[in-house]
């Protein structure tokens, strides 16, 4: 039963983890290997995603939107992308969706969701 239990947590953690690198990078392909071992070293889901993109330009620090405990947003930091700063976004975000940018010092707009957060950022801030 014990092993039931712990191969559900650990399916339920690599699919967050999958599910959040493919959110920034729709060609990220997440081997199991790579969970493991983020599990094993005790990270937390967007402790992963983080770690994930460690060595990218285009640098994420994720947490929880703290404006409610239940929110399915993410609320993200962003450097490497031109002047933006931030994001806020949903987890169940679809292609056409529209999410929060932050960027210069204290600018606001709104970003259309295309493919990943990686392509969108890089096309809002041309934009910008």
């Amino acid at each position: 039963m014990q092993t039931n239990t712990s191969d559900k947590v650990k399916q339920e953690y690599y699919d967050r983890v999958d599910k959040l690198i493919t959110l920034f990078d729709s060609q990220a392909k997440v081997p199991p290997e790579y969970t493991e071992r983020a599990l094993e070293d005790g990270l937390t889901v967007f402790d992963a995603v983080d770690d994930w993109f460690s060595d990218e330009l285009i640098k994420f620090e994720l947490s929880h939107h703290l404006s409610d405990v239940n929110s399915r947003l993410v609320d993200i930091d962003v450097t490497g992308v031109g002047t933006i700063r931030r994001i806020v976004i949903s987890m169940d975000i679809k292609q056409g969706d529209l999410f929060n940018v932050y960027y210069s010092e204290s600018s606001k707009g709104g970003a259309l969701f295309n493919t990943d957060i990686m392509t969108t950022l890089l096309s809002f801030d041309e934009k910008c």
